[in-house]
């Protein structure tokens, strides 16, 4: 039984080749033929949108679709993205193994063509072709539904053989030609792939998922028939997708928490500058030196309650306990209230990204330098 793989490998190949028998179409114009039919199949892929689903014509994106507010999922995202990535590696390899020749060896459909032409009856005459590509005037009477009529036909119908002169220009496709058409159409296929993807990246969130996203991705591409080459663009892509996204996160992060540390500080002195604008290292140092406590020994020396847990609980909750610890320590270091509602907005970002870089390094791989997107984050 054969493999989907193979099955349209074969369909494919018997197409083109009767394109080129039936419609007289050159071997260059049956290439082109089945890029072009390849690319309004990955149009329909990259057509998708989180919101709507596939769209029919391809282009109508739901309205706020960029909006960073805006969540996917990205099971969803990470399945679509292969899809698209399976058409286009589907294709190459496809095409590749249909047209491209091995040394001296001829190409599949060229062996496909010497079959037909070929005078001998026997399949052995031309070896390692598929039994099913093995075409013939009688194969192919046989298989209609009035194929007991076959008999009847006359002599010279039943031993028809289409004539294909194999040293004809339209018989041959050069391996240049062939190369340059096949990379031309997978960068330009590449290309829609990361524009498409680059607007569904805006819908993901979270550098985790981000993340986990792009180990699944690059975990297909290194499976796909393509390539080294094709996939180190394909992965380059994606990294770029990457890099951008999480890069986009840090900046919205970094942005909210200075306006929500400005607003605070806002609220409780009133510092500014001529401008109008508070610089974020002289506030602190303000608040650390002048806004403590009015009293820094009441401050030091009146201890926070004691929690105190209903005796109504089956079980011991610690919660309480610790949060009594972490405000003990806090006034130990002269961190009021007043300052620690300020600055746990900040501490808060920190540990955020801090996560972000150890979920990074520890799921990254060695042959990706995303040192470098550290080293870069850090120097905007």
């Amino acid at each position: 039984m054969l493999s989907l793989v193979d099955n349209f490998l074969q369909e494919t190949c018997a197409i083109l080749v009767t394109l080129h028998l039936l419609d007289s179409r050159p071997l260059n114009e049956t290439l082109s033929a089945i890029l072009s039919q390849r690319s309004k199949s990955l149009q329909t892929v990259l057509a998708w949108a989180p919101d709507a689903g596939p769209t029919q014509n391809g282009a109508a994106k739901p309205e706020g679709h960029n909006s960073a507010t805006h969540s996917v999922s990205v099971r969803e995202v990470t399945q679509v993205m292969k899809n698209a990535l399976s058409t286009i590696a589907q294709t190459v390899c496809t095409s590749r193994t249909i047209f491209q020749r091995h040394g001296s060896e001829p190409s599949l459909i060229d062996r496909v063509l010497e079959s037909i032409q070929s005078e001998s009856e026997t399949p052995d005459s031309v070896p390692k072709l598929p039994v099913e590509l093995q075409l013939s005037t009688q194969s192919l009477l046989s298989q209609l539904t009035s194929s007991a009529n076959f008999q009847l036909l006359p002599p010279d119908l039943r031993s028809y053989k289409p004539y294909v002169d194999l040293n004809s220009s339209s018989a041959t496709l050069t391996q240049a030609i062939f190369s340059q058409k096949l990379q031309e159409w997978f960068r330009t296929s590449s290309d829609r792939w990361k524009s498409s993807a680059s607007q569904w990246f805006s819908g993901i969130n979270t550098v985790k998922e981000v993340w986990t996203l792009r180990s699944s991705v690059r975990r297909f591409i290194s499976t796909s028939r393509l390539e080294d080459l094709e996939k180190g663009i394909v992965s380059s892509n994606l990294d770029y997708l990457c890099h951008d996204r999480i890069l986009d996160i840090w900046k919205k992060t970094l942005s909210g928490t200075e306006d929500d540390f400005k607003r605070r500080i806002h609220s409780s002195i009133s510092v500014t500058s001529e401008k109008g604008k508070i610089h974020l290292f002289s506030a602190c140092l303000f608040l650390i030196v002048f806004y403590p406590e009015p009293s820094p020994a009441d401050f030091l020396f009146s201890p926070p309650p004691i929690p105190v847990v209903s005796h109504s609980a089956k079980t011991f909750v610690d919660t309480p306990f610790q949060k009594y610890q972490l405000t003990l320590k806090r006034q130990l270091v002269g961190r009021s209230s007043h300052l620690d509602k300020i600055l746990s907005t900040l501490e808060q970002c920190a540990r955020t990204i801090h996560q972000d870089f150890s979920h990074i390094r520890g799921n990254g791989d060695e042959k990706t330098k995303w040192v470098h997107l550290i080293i870069y984050f850090g120097n905007r």
